[in-house]
């Protein structure tokens, strides 16, 4: 079986980019007999360093990429085509989304939409209506449409309209990350402290993330306790804060923390062998995703489950419907004495931190990859 993904990919820093790398090497190396894919690339320009995994390039600005998009694509071999979609990739030129319409509407293969940016009236507030349309008419190309959580079922049906029978929930696959045995030396490698616990958080920094309420928390939790550390590991989101606004607010706020000596920012995009690191050193990991509606999926908070750490959450969609109360601490969004609280629980009760993660890893096993690519290869197959 031969798939085409139509999506971001590297060295473009982005979580899709992230998602359908994994999701396309496992289900190549994972299906029998052996599947291999091409990537049909959106970007913002041309002349971009892909690897030879890259077969076609859409430049999102140029029109002209999408209808030699869709000639390449039909004359192809793929069985296949998986279209990764996230508005804010196309959000970015006036006719990204015509375009985008026009090219699925022109595919005479089998079409499957993986929906990773949902809509609600709350989110997207004067731009419902317009992205109510842009789901419907993505959806009506589309053989089958795939999301990562229940309410992301609901929300297409609900403000879509979409059939249900139309939908597949599918979560967010994560890596079988390796135990790691050079500890010591890994903590010395990020800068981190050998004797702390570390409490952290990956991805992408914009004020939607809400890292500078986990900082305001952790100020007061580290107030008379030297042995933890907040490490911040990620880089400025390349289209929310392209001028890094909300990065040197997050940096000024440490700065007047109080407590700044405890608090790391490792700035950078992370490969997957390097989220590998990142996650085997953090004790306790935390999402403050401040959309709590939306019924998004948080590609970290899988690796986090994936990886069994213990884990504090705000009140989202993902998060509500992962964790248990033996899993992980969920807390009411905005709520940064109820966020203090979660870490103080954690390093005040090892056994119940300890708990944490192991019925954590139970469910990320559950969500490996090879496992996830099995859900996929039917949802493929049934088309």
């Amino acid at each position: 079986m031969r798939i085409g993904y139509i999506s971001t990919w590297f060295p473009t820093a982005c979580g899709i980019a992230n998602f359908t790398h994994d999701l396309a090497t496992h289900f190549s190396n994972n299906t029998k007999p052996s599947s291999d894919f091409g990537v049909i690339a959106t970007s913002y320009a041309t002349g971009n360093k892909y690897d030879k995994r890259v077969v076609f390039d859409i430049n999102v600005h140029k029109q002209k990429t999408f209808d030699e998009a869709s000639d390449f694509i039909n004359q192809s071999t793929y069985d296949v085509i998986a279209l990764q979609h996230e508005f804010d990739i196309f959000d970015n030129d006036p006719f990204g989304h015509e375009n985008l319409i026009n090219l699925c509407d022109s595919i005479k293969k089998p079409l499957v939409l993986t929906v990773h940016g949902l809509f609600t009236p709350n989110k997207c507030g004067s731009t419902f209506e317009v992205k109510k349309i842009i789901a419907q008419k993505l959806c009506e190309s589309a053989s089958k449409v795939v999301v990562m959580t229940d309410q992301a079922v609901k929300n297409l049906v609900d403000y879509a309209g979409i059939e249900r029978s139309k939908i597949a929930c599918i979560p967010h696959g994560s890596h079988p990350f390796p135990i790691k045995s050079n500890l010591s030396a890994l903590r010395k490698k990020y800068g981190l402290p050998q004797k702390s616990l570390i409490f952290g958080t990956s991805g992408f920094f914009w004020k939607g993330k809400g890292i500078d309420q986990q900082i305001k928390a952790f100020s007061e939790f580290a107030t008379n306790r030297p042995d933890v550390c907040l490490w911040l590991c990620g880089s400025p989101h390349p289209q929310m804060d392209k001028n890094r606004t909300d990065f040197k607010s997050l940096q000024n706020l440490i700065a007047k923390s109080g407590c700044s000596e405890q608090i790391l920012v490792t700035e950078k995009f992370f490969s997957t062998a390097e989220l590998e690191e990142v996650f085997s050193l953090i004790d306790v990991y935390i999402n403050t995703n401040l959309w709590h509606d939306q019924g998004d999926c948080s590609g970290t908070l899988a690796y986090a489950l994936g990886a069994g750490k213990s884990i504090i959450a705000y009140d989202f969609m993902h998060a509500r419907e992962a964790l248990t109360d033996q899993m992980g601490k969920l807390v009411p969004v905005g709520n940064i004495q109820a966020l203090t609280n979660a870490m103080t629980q954690m390093k005040e009760d090892p056994k119940f931190r300890a708990l944490c993660a192991k019925n954590a890893l139970e469910y990320g096993e559950k969500i490996h990859w090879p496992n996830i690519v099995s859900l996929y290869k039917n949802l493929y197959l049934s088309i």
